[in-house]
């Protein structure tokens, strides 16, 4: 996991992960006991082509 944030006054949280594919990805959800009662968003994130560094990645 790169990066986990709470959402302000709500019960739920923005997680950042960094795998090489969706079955991976998957798999590791599968392992949370909190797994069949979560609702899980997937969203491909991509370097913008403007950045000029990945500097808030490694902060990570």
């Amino acid at each position: 996991m790169k990066g986990i944030w709470r959402i302000v006054g709500e019960y739920s949280n923005i997680s950042i992960y960094d795998v090489d594919d969706l079955d991976f990805l998957h798999a590791t959800f599968q392992g949370f006991p909190m797994f069949a009662y979560m609702n899980v968003k997937v969203t491909p994130l991509a370097k913008h082509p403007n950045a000029t560094t990945d500097d808030f990645f490694r902060q990570l």
